[in-house]
């Protein structure tokens, strides 16, 4: 974003990054951009000649990331790095950012690579903490979204974006720690070495970052086009996207503002960020995934060719819906008349693997509830396996490509009759 003698940029870092950061500003500054502030990731320009500048971006780890700005020790740490030559611009976390002019007489702020080694080691805890619980929150709805109901994840666009996006973050979120770790270890052994620390690079990052910003980008055009019926459920989808980061900003100023004490800053930040990420991942991988679907549900008394009315019995309150993606489709149906009912699913692949896994998803699930499973020797052809439950009310039909999960409430049809009207219906 940029106007005439503004530039904003987002870009994500961490401690063990700094001087990749400092790389990145040094060339904006070449190009005419001299750095005014940071807010969370969002890096904010004002325009300057063209000119070499030298930065310090430093991490100041006696100080916390839940302490206002401009505590007495990071009043004190500017002064003395004012008093060494260097020109404060601003803080972000821990981390504290000076420059000064190419050919400056200023003083190095950390004389020793170890001192400055083990203060971004330190200040590294809480990034790992965050990062290792975003991996948890990651894994855990990948679990949800995927294995609960394999079958409505994979026949839900809306589901299948929500999977893609949180596992390409998982991915980035283990490449994070993997390369903290490699750099820890790395850099440990050099010190024992006597050598020089080394430290990421700008290009690293740049790639890093450019991975992340395809992800939020998938995600964020496949809700809104897909968002619902009108382009204002779009929007209001998109802009849930940003809960998270308004939260967090919301706090920030709160915290600046107010100048509570650590303990209560602590509880604001964690509290808040695990309330917008559960409050994202919720609305957007469940209840809102699943409601806005409404141009397939419109479809669905289409679909329905087999009904309880086509057992004797009255078809008073039908329910059916349907759902299809790239990979799957699924169809619902249930209806009771107050004494007889019928449930029914029908869920279709061209991909093996997601009948395969819909199939052990849904004989788990028998067994779970203590039901039993079964194989029946029916009448339908030797392609078709079927299975029951112990009371024979639960009926399981697999085909290649096609599964038939039946679910009767009546007594008074033969097994074979009631399997081979599916099999008619649904298989031929």
């Amino acid at each position: 974003m940029m106007s005439i003698n503004t530039k904003i940029t987002l870009f994500i870092f961490f401690p063990h990054e700094c001087e990749a950061v400092e790389e990145y500003l040094e060339g904006m500054a070449v190009r005419g951009w001299l750095l005014k502030s940071i807010s969370g990731n969002i890096f904010s320009f004002k325009r300057i000649e063209p000119r070499k500048l030298k930065y310090s971006v430093d991490v100041l780890h006696k100080i916390s990331e839940f302490d206002h700005k401009d505590t007495n020790v990071a009043l004190e740490y500017r002064d003395y790095c004012i008093a060494a030559g260097w020109k404060y611009i601003c803080q972000k976390g821990k981390v504290q950012v000076f420059y000064s002019e190419e050919g400056a007489d200023t003083v190095p702020i950390y004389t020793e690579g170890s001192e400055k080694f083990k203060s971004i080691l330190k200040a590294s805890i809480n990034f790992v903490i965050a990062q290792l619980l975003a991996m948890f929150i990651f894994i855990f709805n990948i679990y949800i979204q995927l294995f609960d109901n394999v079958d409505t994840a994979l026949s839900n666009s809306y589901t299948l974006v929500f999977i893609a996006v949180m596992v390409t973050f998982g991915i980035v979120t283990s490449m994070e720690l993997i390369d903290f770790f490699f750099w820890l270890v790395k850099n440990i052994r050099y010190l024992k070495q006597n050598k020089n620390i080394k430290y990421s690079n700008f290009k690293r990052i740049r790639i890093k970052n450019l991975v992340k910003g395809l992800a939020a980008l998938l995600l964020i055009f496949s809700l809104a086009l897909e968002g619902g019926k009108t382009v204002g459920q779009g929007v209001s989808l998109v802009g849930l996207m940003f809960i998270p980061i308004i939260i967090s900003i919301v706090l920030a100023i709160i915290i600046n503002k107010k100048h509570y004490s650590r303990t209560t800053n602590i509880i604001l930040y964690v509290g808040g960020f695990i309330i917008g990420i559960l409050l994202l991942v919720h609305v957007i991988g469940n209840d809102l995934i699943s409601h806005l679907d409404s141009n397939n549900l419109n479809k669905a008394s289409d679909k329905v060719t087999l009904s309880l009315i086509d057992f004797g019995y009255k078809d008073k309150s039908p329910y059916s819906s349907f759902k299809k993606s790239i990979i799957a489709e699924k169809l619902e149906y249930s209806n009771s008349d107050g004494e007889n009912d019928l449930m029914y699913t029908v869920f279709k692949s061209r991909y093996p693997v997601a009948i395969k896994l819909d199939e052990s998803m849904i004989l788990e699930r028998l067994r779970r509830n203590n039901l039993g499973v079964n194989l029946y020797k029916s009448k339908l052809p030797n392609n078709i396996t079927v299975y029951h439950d112990d009371k024979k009310r639960n009926y399981i039909l697999v085909s290649e490509n096609k599964i038939v999960n039946i679910t009767k409430g009546f007594n008074n049809i033969s097994e074979d009759e009631i399997l081979a009207s599916f099999y008619n219906k649904f298989f031929i």
